[in-house]
């Protein structure tokens, strides 16, 4: 579900990286064509049958991008908070005519985010190179996202795999609760429940992690960090070296003041 909000005042400071840099290359059209929305964590925002006629920044909300098989199994691909920006079809050129992989992008968590009509994105790449290299370092991280996913699946255990994510989810949400079942959390390594709670005993058992009744709290940062395979930390170095600073603002740091409008 998308509740629609029209914005008091234009995001700026920490709301969206990919989304300063965009501003900082556009024009005053860019600034007027923005809408603020929330999505509500199990939300689907786009599937791969479907047009996307909007391109969605997080501010606090959590996409994840899923594989989904003809059996119905599936795992995560990738995880975009505020670092990012998601489309599926319009700007990757991604058309899954005759493939047997469905992909969607789908909220792991509530929040707000801002979206812009594709169209306006794509207008804005034609006209700036400042642009295109915004949206490029964006594809970038999302393509070494692939290559250390498939390498730590085939080549790291699940609880060095889990607390991978955890640490990338907790660094994106900026909290220590995560609210998912053990289900979800298995959809998303793309494994058997019974094996996520085995590895949930176990860090429970460390004094890493608590949880009960779908809320999952980190207690020890450092011990999860210690048990994590390397491939979140390479993602986050290889997008350091290449990111587009965002152009500075001097509007406020994250939309505050919202109003509901009909959609």
């Amino acid at each position: 579900m998308v509740d629609s909000y029209t914005a008091t005042y234009l995001p700026g400071g920490s709301c969206n990286t990919t989304l300063q840099s965009l501003i900082g290359a556009g024009d005053e059209r860019l600034t007027a064509e923005l809408e603020c929305i929330t999505l509500n964590a199990g939300s689907v925002v786009f599937d791969d049958s479907t047009p996307d006629p909007h391109v969605i920044f997080p501010v606090d909300c959590v996409l994840s991008l899923r594989g989904i098989m003809p059996d119905g199994n599936s795992s995560e691909l990738a995880l975009v908070g505020d670092d990012g920006m998601v489309s599926l079809n319009a700007l990757t050129g991604f058309h899954p005519v005759v493939s047997q992989l469905h992909m969607r992008w789908q909220a792991m968590r509530s929040g707000a985010a801002w979206r812009l009509p594709t169209r306006t994105v794509l207008d804005l790449i034609d006209a700036s190179p400042a642009a295109r290299r915004a949206v490029m370092a964006n594809f970038n991280r999302l393509a070494w996202e692939f290559i250390a996913r498939a390498q730590c699946n085939r080549h790291h255990r699940l609880e060095e795999q889990l607390c991978s994510w955890l640490l990338r989810f907790r660094a994106l949400a900026q909290t220590d609760e995560i609210a998912c079942t053990q289900q979800e959390i298995a959809d998303v390594i793309g494994v058997r429940r019974e094996s996520i709670s085995d590895a949930f005993g176990n860090l429970r058992a460390a004094g890493a992690i608590g949880y009960g009744r779908g809320r999952l709290h980190i207690v020890d940062v450092q011990s999860l960090a210690a048990r994590a395979c390397c491939c979140q930390r390479v993602v986050d170095d290889r997008l350091s070296a290449s990111i587009v600073s965002p152009v500075a603002t001097k509007t406020p740091d994250k939309p505050t003041a919202l109003r509901r409008t009909s959609e």
